[in-house]
């Protein structure tokens, strides 16, 4: 718990012991005299920095930035989904046709199947015909 709160302690992408870091370096190099007074221009120097209208640009400028990649993630995304949409109308398309295709063909395999029985049912018909014909003039000779 104290590490997740001692890591997630961030100013200027400085962190805590980036911070111990430098407090270090400010005794050794200032002292401890001037330290205090140090830490008092460093802070009032941020201070003004912090409220300045250049520092609002700059902050508003790195938020566009940093949220840059997310949106180009979204895009991509997007451009992915409208990529399977188009797909996914196009797919039904050629199934119908392929389905009307099928059914041509089968409805073209049942008429000739039907003009086939059709035909067969005529041609026995004309051979006993024929064969009536044979017998009977069989008896006349």
């Amino acid at each position: 718990m104290i590490q997740g709160i001692i890591c997630s302690m961030n100013f200027f992408n400085i962190g805590l012991p980036e911070l111990i870091l430098v407090l270090i370096f400010m005794l050794i190099f200032l002292g401890p005299e001037r330290m205090k007074s140090g830490a008092r221009s460093l802070a009032r120097l941020i201070s003004k920095v912090v409220r300045s209208d250049a520092w609002r640009e700059f902050f508003g400028l790195y938020k566009e930035i940093k949220q840059y990649p997310s949106q180009l993630m979204k895009e991509v995304q997007l451009d992915e989904i409208n990529k399977e949409l188009r797909e996914l109308q196009t797919k039904p398309r050629h199934e119908i046709n392929d389905i009307n295709q099928e059914l041509q063909t089968r409805e073209k395999e049942v008429r000739a199947a039907s003009t086939e029985v059709i035909g067969s049912k005529n041609k026995p018909d004309d051979s006993e015909n024929t064969q009536d014909h044979n017998t009977s003039g069989e008896d006349e000779s």
